[in-house]
């Protein structure tokens, strides 16, 4: 008979935790790898994102040092707005291309596809050019200095809408690449090479040179859009739809305009209010305090900005896989492709966050000594990212399976949400405040996307939740 000692007990227990626990993080991270492997379009959509926000850290950074405080935080003020009215001006064409533009290709009705795009450029083009002439006329009755970020405004918009429409037909194409790289890499590089110039120049970078200089970077990258992006579009379109192979449909019946007019207003109150209640912290910081205050707050945002973009990175390749697997109407296949985007943007949203916290007093430093002010809202903006990065892409999913009604009600009421915490907090704790009145937002947005996904759609959208099936 053997004697086993006293100690050999709990020592057996803890090998015997320990390989429990080696096992269960070999099978976390084999299902990490599968997930990346299946989602390799986001991987490299986060990965034009992450270079996208190197040079954009890099740009705020230059600006930042170059434009007094005041005259930086007037730039993010023009830029934002541009920004928010692009997002509405574009009238939900950019969004329902993602709906429409997937099932035509994948159903061979090239005809109709192609109907759709060049619907969309001349409703987009009219609406741009109006819009623009409209703010062009107030900017003479507007008192300085409102007059010059009017103007800038009015320059700036019909370029930018005309590049979020070309971005949702790539998007909706597949052509990740072709649709983001103009926008993250090319008109950053192009905005931080001319400026870096003038200052080489003149040692002076003013205000109006700066917005100049974004205002042509965003008229370029329209422009290149419509090369590498819109244009091939159409030729694809069109030489399928002329294929004998492939003709399986007849002309475009002239109500299918109407129907597309009619689905995509509807998304223009969804992702405009959305795009609203996304700016909505910085504009109401600089209508609420100090435009030195903006600029502190947008470097907050900017160290964040890799966090934020793998949340863009699988929007930007869900919404089309949600939109293939909804009209297949396989709800098994639509739920894991909900579930697995889920769990990958919660996962790697918590790692980004963990890393850029614990590098915000070096990487506020780089602004200037003043910014590290915005360590404090980087941590209650982080909180609210990781809150909302539990229901993964749920907003996308309920755009493309045609539930635009739940979504706008979501989004106006947490933008009054946001609006009337901030009234409360902004005065009494700076942009702590409005941080913290963005982070709950998140939350209640959070909450309310992952009930409607449950109660339309009958599927479970919040990461590693257990999955509810309808009767």
């Amino acid at each position: 008979m053997s004697l086993k000692s006293p100690v050999d007990g709990p020592r057996t227990e803890r090998r015997s935790l320990s390989r429990r626990l080696g096992r269960t993080l070999s099978r976390l991270l084999g299902g990490l790898r599968n997930l990346l492997l299946r989602h390799a379009e986001a991987g490299l959509a986060f990965a034009v994102r992450v270079a996208s926000a190197v040079l954009a850290f890099g740009l705020q950074v230059m600006l930042a040092r170059s434009l007094d405080g005041a005259d930086y935080g007037t730039f993010i003020t023009v830029t934002t707005w541009i920004l928010v009215l692009a997002g509405v001006v574009v009238l939900g064409f950019g969004e329902s291309a993602l709906r429409f533009i997937p099932r035509y290709v994948a159903r061979h009705r090239w005809r109709h596809a192609r109907a759709f795009m060049v619907t969309g450029l001349r409703w987009v083009l009219m609406a741009s050019f109006a819009t623009g002439v409209v703010l062009l006329v107030s900017s003479y009755a507007a008192a300085s200095p409102t007059a010059l970020i009017v103007l800038m405004i009015a320059l700036g918009l019909p370029f930018a809408v005309l590049s979020f429409f070309f971005e949702g037909v790539g998007r909706a194409m597949g052509w990740y690449a072709c649709a983001i790289v103009p926008t993250y890499i090319v008109q950053p590089v192009v905005v931080i090479v001319v400026c870096g110039v003038v200052l080489l120049t003149t040692d002076t970078l003013t205000l109006r040179t700066a917005l100049i200089v974004f205002i042509a970077a965003v008229t370029a990258t329209s422009a290149l859009k419509y090369l590498v992006v819109f244009r091939p579009a159409l030729a694809k379109t069109s030489n399928s739809a002329d294929s004998l192979e492939t003709q399986t449909a007849g002309p475009v019946a002239p109500g299918y305009r109407a129907l597309w007019l009619r689905a995509s207003l509807p998304l223009m109150a969804v992702y405009g209010i959305d795009e609203v209640l996304f700016y909505s912290d910085i504009l109401l910081v600089g209508v609420m305090s100090e435009s030195e205050n903006v600029g502190i707050y947008m470097a907050a945002v900017r160290c964040l900005a890799i966090a934020n973009f793998i949340h863009y990175a699988f929007m930007l390749v869900a919404a089309r896989k949600f939109s293939i697997a909804a009209s297949s109407r396989n709800q098994e296949r639509l739920q894991s492709e909900v579930a697995e985007v889920s769990r990958m943007t919660f996962l790697l949203t918590v790692a980004a966050v963990a890393i850029t916290l614990a590098a915000a007093p070096f990487l506020l430093q780089l602004f200037g000594p003043t910014f590290v002010a915005a360590w404090p809202v980087m941590i209650v903006l982080g909180l609210g990212m990781i809150v909302r990065s539990t229901v993964g892409q749920a907003f996308d999913l309920l755009a493309v399976t045609g539930h635009p009604r739940a979504i706008v009600a979501i989004s106006f009421g947490c933008l009054l949400t946001n609006i009337f915490l901030s009234a409360l907090f902004i005065p009494w704790f700076g942009i702590v405040g409005a941080a913290t009145a963005t982070a709950i937002a998140m939350s209640v947005r959070a909450a309310g996307l992952a009930m409607a996904a449950s109660h339309h759609l009958g599927v479970q959208v919040v990461a590693f939740a257990p999955v509810a099936t309808r009767e």
